[in-house]
């Protein structure tokens, strides 16, 4: 599954690096490094960039987060399902 996430970069936020701007969006360690491996993963102004670059007010941070397996941690669970 592959999920696309939008970022518009407000005044305040900046000067700040990509991974400074993704950790207190609450992105994990984890998920920063798979971006980084990941082709175009990491795009800026729909240009790919490394997570030490600079973002300025009004840049368009686009984050292509793709899933291969489902998480360990979250167990299925039973629910009926009635369709009408």
């Amino acid at each position: 599954m592959e999920r696309i996430f939008q970022y518009i970069i407000e005044p305040q936020y900046q000067n700040y690096i990509i991974s400074t701007y993704l950790k207190e969006a609450g992105y994990p360690h984890a998920v920063l490094v798979h971006l980084k491996k990941t082709t175009e993963g990491i795009l800026l102004n729909g240009k790919w960039e490394y997570v030490n670059t600079r973002l300025s007010a009004g840049d368009i941070l686009t984050i292509h987060l793709i899933e291969k397996d489902s998480s360990k941690q979250i167990p299925p669970v039973y629910h009926p399902l009635d369709i009408v």
